[in-house]
């Protein structure tokens, strides 16, 4: 399992853009420009191009096609070998490579008043309850973000998106789960990441078996 990151330094969105956006082909730049802002064309940029990074660097594919699900989960077409998925917050961006179907989830932690509301929200019952019996707020706010990355990495690995609802299952909440969820007759192994950086808390979800210990690599944008 293998975890590729790369971010936009100092939060340059423009001077990242004029980089990026020349490696891009029209079709790309379309997809580009139908954001407003530098910052989310900078961001769109980023995960197009590091996507293909990961199909034509790791995959050593040439010639590929994408297509997406029914919810939206991108795949390649008639290409079971590898199985990747990316996310971003922020300035960062990643990507998760595995040989079974994976999800990843990328947040930047921020306090924020409202964190049980949305708790309450979207948590199982279960996780709700394990959250809100923790008193200490800054310990909270921590496993919130562990919680929600988790949830966000199983509904992106089981290519359903948040049409699954994100209160109808339990993520593993202490080591002594496992990290295991068992869904549906199937069990979904996660990887909790806070190797690279401690404000850019990330979960990996991988079906059907744990493939082996993360291997965190990081990608200068130039180098996309």
């Amino acid at each position: 399992m293998k975890l590729l990151f790369t971010k936009i330094e100092d939060k340059d969105y423009i001077s990242a853009l004029n980089i990026l956006y020349r490696k891009l082909n029209a079709f790309e730049q379309q997809l580009v420009n139908q954001y407003k802002f530098d910052k989310c064309r900078a961001i769109e940029a980023i995960s197009i191009l590091l996507k293909k990074f990961v199909i034509e660097k790791i995959f050593n594919l040439k010639k590929y096609r994408i297509i997406k699900n029914n919810y939206g989960k991108p795949y390649i077409e008639n290409y079971y070998d590898n199985y990747f998925n990316v996310s971003h917050s922020e300035n960062h961006v990643v990507s998760a490579v595995s040989e079974v179907e994976i999800g990843v989830d990328i947040e930047f932690v921020k306090p924020f008043r409202d964190f049980i509301d949305i708790a309450k929200r979207f948590f199982s019952i279960n996780e709700y309850t394990y959250l809100t019996s923790i008193k200490n707020e800054k310990e909270q706010i921590e496993v919130f973000y562990k919680i929600w990355t988790k949830k966000e990495s199983f509904i992106k690995a089981i290519g359903q998106g948040v049409s699954l609802g994100l209160d109808k299952f339990d993520v593993p909440l202490n080591i002594s789960d496992g990290n295991i969820l068992n869904y549906m007759g199937s069990k979904w192994y996660f990887t909790e990441v806070k190797s690279f950086d401690r404000l850019f808390p990330a979960a990996i979800c991988e079906k059907g078996k744990f493939t082996g210990n993360l291997n965190l690599e990081y990608i200068d944008i130039t180098h996309l």
